[in-house]
This record gives structure tokens, sequence and C-alpha cells, in this order.
């Protein structure tokens, strides 16, 4: 991975590498961006290799969206924003494949174009196979790439930093190699610097000091890393669950399931999972049945949109699961509730047992600014199932210990019992009057 600072060089850098195998007959690069439009706007990657390839013997085949050169190599440029893209490479074989802007991307995305990286016995073993990404900080993958080459938040890159080598368990190994101003001498540093004074503090640092710390802006949930964590539920209650389902046009669905208590406020996320296989409404009954005859559901709660209104129908009509349609409106101002229920503690991760909901809230965005819709095509299976669980679960029959004083007239025991009813309320509706009121 290169990258870091913006303006340094590394679109240029990606398709330099791609031209390195065209030699070959049988060589295949591809150079991938998250959207079709922001492969071909004007200045982007695509209008970028027109201008070098164009007095060269290369040729354009639109067909293929792809140069092929006089050898019979090709360098072919596409876009992967969701998972349904991905089918366009499902037979394909490349032995360079680059991603730029590679934390604008899926981490899922990032993780299957691994498996299209490949060679057959009889391709050079001088020129090996090669998987590149070109980024700034920020974006739906940050925390991914940052863990994946061993970049802290603390990290600071100034000119001449080495880069950073991390071995792998196979006996491999990745390498970061930090973007500095003078990798790109056609940039005017300067200039350029008065244009990024213009951005937001967490953007500018991103941009023009290479820092990777995450900007929280945009985020559906960004008050998801503050949530309250625990092991395991706590010990010396009697537990109620239920179980919510996401069905997914293309990767089956999510699963969660919510645990509640009569005398804690809390709601807890027990587990969540994305478990494959569950390819028909009989699995997935299978599954549900598997699981209730342990956990003993309050309720189960389905997803009843597109795919999952044939999924909720079949269960219920052949398989006798007493599943109930998700309450799905307003999902916006729900989804702004549960984010402020992870802030005040009381909706509850239980730790190493959230994976999929973890890597989903820390990454899906807002379409814009009006923060109305979730950003299409970002995996949010598990937020969704989640969500609807906590809506579901909200209980009102747990006891908050009321605050008395000794020697309380009248009218002053009747101020303090509303007082305590009005916090009762807020606090089971994942909400909290602010200290000053209090």
């Amino acid at each position: 991975m290169y990258g870091g600072r913006a303006n340094c060089g590394k679109s240029d850098v990606l398709l330099m590498g791609a031209l390195q195998g065209i030699s070959v007959p049988t060589y295949s690069a591809l150079i991938l961006r998250r959207t079709y439009k922001e492969l071909t706007k004007p200045g982007a990657l695509l209008h970028r290799a027109r201008s070098w390839f164009l007095n060269s013997p290369a040729r354009w085949h639109d067909e293929s969206s792809s140069f092929v050169f006089p050898s019979g190599a090709s360098i072919c440029f596409g876009y992967f924003d969701c998972d349904d893209d991905f089918g366009q490479y499902k037979s394909s074989e490349f032995q360079y494949i680059a991603i730029e802007e590679g934390s604008e991307f899926e981490p899922d995305h990032i993780r299957k174009m691994f498996g299209r990286l490949r060679r057959t016995r009889d391709f050079p073993k001088s020129l090996p196979l090669r998987f590149r990404i070109g980024t700034n900080p920020g974006g739906p993958a940050h925390d991914f790439l940052r863990k994946r080459y061993g970049i802290e938040e603390t990290d600071r890159f100034p000119e001449g930093s080495p880069a950073k080598f991390i071995d792998t368990a196979e006996g491999d190994y990745r390498v970061f190699f930090p973007a500095h101003p003078k990798d790109n001498p056609g940039c005017i540093w300067e200039e350029y610097q008065r244009s990024l004074a213009e951005l937001p503090p967490i953007t500018r640092m991103q941009w023009e000091d290479g820092i990777w710390i995450q900007d929280t802006d945009g985020r559906c949930y960004p008050n998801y890393e503050k949530a309250r964590r625990v092991p395991r539920l706590p010990e010396g209650h009697q537990w109620s669950r239920g179980l919510s389902v996401d069905i997914g046009a293309s990767n089956n669905c999510a699963l969660a399931c919510a645990a509640w208590c009569p005398d804690l406020p809390e709601t807890f996320c027990e587990w969540t999972s994305e478990p494959t296989g569950l390819d028909t409404p009989r699995d997935l009954a299978n599954q549900i049945k598997l699981l209730d005859s342990r956990d003993h559901y309050e309720f189960i709660v389905g997803d009843h949109g597109a795919l999952g209104k044939g999924y909720l129908n079949e269960m219920r009509k052949w398989f006798q699961i007493p599943i109930i349609n998700a309450e799905k409106n307003d999902k916006a101002g729900y989804i702004k509730l549960l984010d402020g229920a992870y802030a005040n503690g009381m909706a509850v991760i239980v730790d190493g047992a959230c994976d999929t909901l973890d890597e989903q809230s820390k990454a899906l965005l807002w379409k814009d600014a009006q923060q109305k819709e979730e950003k299409p095509g970002m995996r949010n299976h598990s937020c969704d199932a989640w969500l609807y669980d906590w809506r579901r679960a909200h209980h009102y029959s747990h006891e908050s210990k009321d605050e008395t004083i000794a020697g309380m007239d009248d009218i002053e025991l009747k101020l303090v019992t509303a007082r305590n009813q009005n916090l009762r309320q807020s606090n089971k509706l994942g909400m909290r009057l602010p200290e000053w009121y209090r």
C-alpha cells in the first residue's frame, strides 16, 4: 500500500505498476475504483491512461474496458461498489490488481479481489503476482487498512520515513510506503497546502500530514466505538432474549440476538453473525429452530423488505416460525437513537461475539450530509439486524432505584416521583436528560 498524504502521485504509481508486465502475452492487469463514475470522470485514472497511451500501439476495447498491447497483454479498468459488482470478476484471472482510493472500498470487497489474483504454471516466474493499493486515510476501510499494514494512529511519517514491513503467518509480508510531497515533482505543494487549509481539521491532518486518524463525520454510528462492552452477560439475572434476521440478496442473511432482564435498564447485543449456507427458507427456519431450542426467544423479528418478504412468508406458512415483521419506519431516526444509546451506555456490546457488527458499524456512512439514508452499496446487514432487535427489545418492566429523601412532604414527594419516572422513561428509550437539567 502506498499513500497517506494527498496529491503525491498514487494514481501514477498504480498505472506504472500495471505497465510493468505488458511484454508478457498472457499478462492481465486490473485497476479498480469504487464506482464507475469515479473511474471515468475527467482527470481520473482511466482518463490519464488514455492520455498516456494516445500515441502508443495499445488499443482500447470498449466491451472489456481494457487496453490491449501488441504482445496480447491487457490492462482492464473496473469498479466494485456493491456485492453484485463482484460477478463481473468471478471467472477472471489477473496477475496485477490495483485499487485506487482503497479506503473508500468495503473491507470485504478488498478481501474478495485477492481471489482473482492468480497465474498458470507457464506464466513467467520472473514477474510476481502483485496486489497494490493507493489511498488516503479515512473512509469505510480506514481501520481495516490501518490494522492490516500495522499503522498506529500515533504514527507520523516525516520526509525520509522508511516503509513499514508486516510479516504474515503465511510467511509473506505486507509493505506500507508513506507518501511524501517530493514523490510528485509535478505538484506545487506550497500552493496545494493553501487549498488543504480550507478542509475540516481531521481531514486536513489525514491529507496534508498523512496521519491515520478516523473522522467520525458522515458515519451512521459515530459513537459505536464509545459503546460499553462486557465479556459476557452479567451473572445473577434472569435474561430474556429476542432474535432478529436481516435477509440479504447476495450474501444470505445476518442474525442478531438481543438480551435484557427485569432489573437492568440496558439492552445487550449478545451476538451477531452472518452465516453462510442459509440459501433457502428451509435452511433459515432450521437454523432459527436450533437457536430457539437453546435460547427460547421472546420474539423473532425479520426484515420483510425485498427478498425478505418471501422468506418470512414461507417460514410462517411451511415451517411454523412465528416471525414478525421488523419495524422499519423512520429508520434514520432510530439509527441516531441507537447511536445515542451507545454514547450513554444503554446499548451494550458483548465483546468478541459481535465481529460482524463491529466491522460494519465502524464503517457505515450516510449517503449525504442530510443523513436520511445510508450510503448505497455498503454492508449493513448485521447493523440492521441489531437495530431491528434493539427497537423491539425496549422493555419497561425493570425497576430502577428511585431517589428518596427522608422527611419529604407531599409536594416534594410528588416532584421527585415525577422526576424519577421521567428519568426511567428516558433511559429505556436510549436517551438521557443532560446533566445541567438534572
